[in-house]
């Protein structure tokens, strides 16, 4: 089993085989149903807790076999921000061991100071059992809570600090009072020197509020000096404070150190128990009031190319020439390279279809860039916010969030459109991007207009892939509004500007899957013009394109050597065939109709399999939802209301409302009576909730099946949800 594509279904699967139990039997002995069974394998559904605990014992297994692909081997590990930089981690050894006082990691913004802390000296810390504690002081919200953080990391006396508890309460009190006027909570000034002038709408603290905040850190650091005397012995391992970003604080911060390290080598217990690691750029290297032989300041500099490479390799990932080329332009950047490497991992993942994983990090990047906003310190920041919300469109589009979607891709065009270095081929494929949420939306015009300007950024770049997808693309958006020779017409451009290409050594793969895709899409044309050549009568026209479509799907398979463009040419030839049979049923050929549809079912199954082995649940269920009308149309009703409802549940849980609701009125054209209805009636409510468009569309579907079955109740429903929605009332006025 290939692991990059293994599911929880496959994994039942399989173990269930390897024990010789039919679907059936695992059921009996797991107290499930069948059907039950059967959709969990398919991945359609995934079991809750006690299932999976049943599911185990009835196969014998444990639970971690069962669900083993969430926990790959190797994987638990977080990824590496660094490698190297041993000089600084025996730096810090040495400091830990020897007389230094103070750890200095100098080096400018992006450099790895903060993953070296977090990823080499914190870990060090705990393993060594070193009370430590970590501030990182561009995100402490008060004054107050660096001291009383301290506090409590440090307290060793149980009912002591009593003298700090007291003043640190006024210390509150004076923060509350100081909130509304202060922004940046580092900015108070309660040195002894002559306060400097208040901002506008800004009052200075009193001398009587600088003497509180001066008393509460005297008491602090003398308990501090107290209980490191009286509870660390000589041998005791030091006590580390780790101040990360220490450019960020203002004075009240910065004074305090100083003083305080004052007063413990006054106290001589500095190079006995403590070590301040001081994280802070090269430019402003902090000075201290200690003998400079107690300070030690190691300088960090950009990776080398020999350590990008052993970068790369040890977070596993796979990057293409043009990634190697974008990496190279980071210059060694630090923070620049973790970021880009967490980008490169999720796209990873989102082409491996573990796309929660993919999209847990894609937002944990997207705010993590957002804090840079406005800073030059991240390299290629914009293209790297830029490329997270892309694919965070793609995942949310292919979840069916298509509003968020749109979203994404939005603000990625924005971002596009700033770039320094802008590329109209990137705006180009985001204009396209945004077409296919807006037309998967069933806004036809915006998505059209979206497809035309795409198509004059391709133009002015000479772009000629993008051309033809553009072209393919506006083919597509025709046909949905029965635009058929315009969508022709789009469909042969394409062709022609694929073909030029798809012989081609370079990018050739690319253009023959897009090929393809423009091939079978124009077929789909194609036959929806023969059933309604054959519903208005012309057999002998609705058979000469009915061939023609065929062909196209044929052409395509011949075109394709990508797997999801072959499976869909298959699907979609299936679809030609199934249609051929009911024009042969309706002549009463019912031999040749039967075999037709015999092969329809088998093109639809191959279909079928190919995209679970793909993990692309979107085709899945729109292959299902075929198999359902093949089935109904043999008159195996059972297979296809089992076919409908699976592809139902896919739909439903991918957030398609439109592809629902057009299943739900083929599981109620199979129903009877109050079955019947409610299908209906959910299908109506379904496509309400996607737009107008689609509620006419699935409106009209619904009228045709109910008016035409004469029932009196059927034609009563129908009219009763006329007459409750307006919309519907526009579309079929109630007499």
């Amino acid at each position: 089993m290939d692991p990059q594509n293994v599911t929880f279904g496959k994994v039942l699967r399989e173990k269930r085989v390897s024990r010789g139990l039919t679907q059936k039997g695992l059921a009996e002995l797991a107290h499930v149903d069948d059907s039950y069974i059967s959709q969990l394998e398919r991945d359609y559904k995934f079991p809750s807790a006690r299932t999976i605990e049943s599911l185990a014992q009835a196969l014998g297994v444990e639970v971690a076999e069962l669900l083993a692909m969430y926990f790959p081997p190797g994987e638990a590990r977080g990824p590496t921000t660094f490698v190297g930089r041993e000089a600084e981690c025996r730096a810090f050894e040495e400091c830990l061991a020897g007389p230094e006082a103070v750890l200095v990691l100098a080096g400018g913004p992006g450099q790895g100071k903060t993953a070296l802390i977090n990823e080499r000296f914190l870990p060090r810390c705990r393993e060594g059992r070193v009370p430590y504690i970590y501030f990182d002081l561009r995100r402490l919200p008060t004054y107050r809570s660096f001291l009383k953080d301290l506090r409590d990391t440090f307290a060793s006396r149980k009912g002591g600090y009593r003298a700090f508890d007291e003043i640190f309460e006024q210390c509150e009190s004076i923060e509350r009072r100081m909130r509304s006027r202060f922004q940046d909570p580092f900015s108070l000034q309660v040195s002894s020197a002559p306060p400097q002038a208040p901002r506008e709408a800004e009052t200075e603290l009193t001398y009587a509020e600088k003497y509180i905040y001066r008393e509460a850190e005297r008491l602090l650091t003398e308990e501090l000096l107290a209980g490191w005397r009286t509870t660390l012995s000589p041998g005791a391992p030091k006590a580390v404070i780790f101040l990360d970003d220490y450019d960020a604080v203002g004075a009240t911060v910065g004074f305090w150190i100083g003083w305080f390290l004052e007063r413990v080598a006054e106290a001589g217990v500095l190079g006995d128990k403590l070590l301040v690691v001081i994280a802070s750029p090269a430019s402003r290297q902090p000075t201290f009031p200690v003998a400079e032989e107690k300070v030690r300041a190691v300088v960090l500099e950009p990776f080398t190319p020999g350590e990008v490479e052993a970068y790369v390799h040890e977070r596993g990932l796979t990057l293409t020439d043009d990634d190697w080329q974008l990496l190279a332009s980071l210059q060694g950047d630090v923070r620049a390279l973790t970021l880009w490497g967490d980008y490169f991992e999720a796209a990873g993942n989102y082409g491996r279809n573990r796309l929660g994983r993919a999209e847990e990090t894609l937002r944990r990047l997207d705010e993590e860039i957002a804090t840079y906003a406005g800073e030059a310190v991240l390299r290629r920041g914009a293209l790297l916010h830029l490329r997270t919300r892309r694919l965070l469109g793609h995942l949310t589009r292919l979840q069916g969030r298509l509003a968020e979607a749109a979203e994404y891709y939005g603000s990625a065009a924005a971002l596009a459109e700033t770039l320094e270095d802008r590329r109209p081929a990137d705006l180009g494929y985001l204009y396209l991007d945004l077409g296919h949420v807006s037309r998967h939306r069933g806004r036809w015009e915006e998505a059209v207009d979206y497809y035309h300007r795409a198509g004059e950024e391709f133009a002015s770049c000479g772009e000629r892939l993008g051309a033809g997808i553009t072209h393919s693309s506006l083919g597509t958006a025709f046909r949905l509004q029965a635009k058929f020779a315009r969508a022709k017409q789009e469909y042969r451009q394409a062709a022609a500007a694929l073909e030029a290409l798809a012989a081609q050594e370079a990018g050739g793969r690319e253009a023959r899957r897009w090929l393809a895709s423009s091939l079978s899409n124009h077929a789909i044309t194609v036959r929806l013009e023969a059933e309604n050549l054959w519903r208005a009568g012309d057999s002998a026209g609705a058979e000469k394109a009915l061939a023609r479509a065929k062909a196209l799907c044929r052409e395509a398979l011949e075109v394709s050597d990508d797997a999801a463009e072959t499976a869909v040419a298959e699907n979609r030839l299936a679809l030609c065939l199934a249609a051929e049979a009911r024009a042969r049923a309706e002549e009463g050929a019912s031999g040749p109709a039967g075999d037709l549809l015999a092969e329809a079912t088998q093109l639809h199954k191959r279909a079928l399999a190919a995209f679970e082995d793909l993990g692309d649940q979107y085709r899945v269920a729109q292959v299902l939802a075929d198999l359902g009308v093949a089935a109904s149309q043999q008159g195996l009703f059972h297979d296809a209301i089992l076919h409908f409802k699976n592809s139902l549940a896919l739909f439903q849980q991918m957030g398609s409302r439109y592809h629902a609701s057009k299943v739900l009125v083929d599981l109620g054209l199979l129903s009877e009576g109050g079955e019947q209805l409610s299908y209906f009636a959910e299908a109506l409510a379904t496509a309400r909730g996607h737009n107008d468009e689609s509620l006419a569309e699935i409106a009209a579907a619904v009228r045709e099946a109910l008016v035409t079955g004469g029932a009196a109740r059927a034609r009563r429903f129908f009219e009763e949800q006329v007459a409750a929605e307006a919309k519907l009332a526009e579309y079929f006025p109630v007499s």
